[in-house]
Formats: C-alpha cells, sequence, structure tokens
C-alpha cells in the first residue's frame, strides 16, 4: 500500500514537470495517465474472482491511448509507456488461464512494470527539454 502510494506521488510530480516543461504531445500523455490513474481507482471493484476486469478495461484504453500518441508524435517516452502498458495488459489476462496464481503475485507484476511507466514519465521531461533544446540550436545554426 506504501508503494502504490509513492508511485501515484512520483506520478503525480512527474505529470506535472511534463505540463509545465513538455510540448503538446507530453501534455496529452501525462494527462490520459492522470485520467487512467483515477478511471483505475473507480473501476478497481469490477471484478471477477480474482480477475480485475475493470482495472484491466481501464489499462488497455490507457494503452490504445498511448500507441495512438506514439505514432501520431515522435516521442519516446510514449512508445516504451505502451510496451510496458501492453505488458501490464498481459498480467491482467493471467487469471483468465490460470487461477492458481495468488492475487498478490498479480499485483506485483502490474506494480514493476508501472515502476517502469514512472520512470519513463521522468525521462519524458527529460526528452521535451532536450527536444526544446536542440530546436532552438537547430534554428540559430546558419
Amino acid at each position: 500500500m506504501l508503494f502504490s502510494l509513492a508511485l501515484m506521488v512520483l506520478n503525480a510530480v512527474a505529470c506535472l514537470l511534463l505540463f509545465w516543461r513538455g510540448g503538446v504531445e507530453d501534455r496529452l500523455g501525462a494527462g490520459l495517465i492522470i485520467i487512467a490513474t483515477v478511471a483505475e481507482l473507480v473501476a478497481a471493484p469490477l471484478r471477477n474472482g480474482a480477475w480485475a476486469y475493470g482495472a484491466a478495461g481501464v489499462n488497455l484504453l490507457l494503452f490504445l491511448g498511448l500507441w495512438y500518441l506514439s505514432e501520431r508524435y515522435d516521442r519516446w517516452w510514449q512508445f516504451l509507456s505502451a510496451v510496458l502498458q501492453l505488458a501490464i495488459l498481459g498480467a491482467h489476462l493471467i487469471p483468465v488461464f490460470s487461477p492458481v496464481i495468488r492475487e498478490w503475485t498479480l499485483v506485483t507484476i502490474r506494480l514493476s512494470l508501472w515502476s517502469g511507466v514512472s520512470l519513463l514519465l521522468f525521462l519524458g521531461v527529460w526528452e521535451a527539454a532536450s527536444d526544446r533544446r536542440f530546436r532552438r540550436e537547430r534554428a540559430v545554426e546558419p
């Protein structure tokens, strides 16, 4: 529980930095993640036994949104976040195929993968600043 709370705080800080320092594409990605985080809290009670289909649906929509942004814009943090979201979706399907796996194992897998998304959010802030700097330097070159 404490780890989840710390991760949510870190994600909020990273998303605020993306809103502040990022471009439109970064703000859209951060907005998707904020919306998905809130939606997953609301959808968490929707479950069938060990299968949390509410959270799986939210993660599916987040994956599709991040994948769309990564296709439309040139941000590698969004692409890698979409890849991690796809892995999280795979973890959501484990109870469907193997009901003997404990729920805490699945939560641990998803939290581990989500830690990677959190790291990518902070790297996205760096990418946005680097992109802005490189564009400025390119504009100055003769």
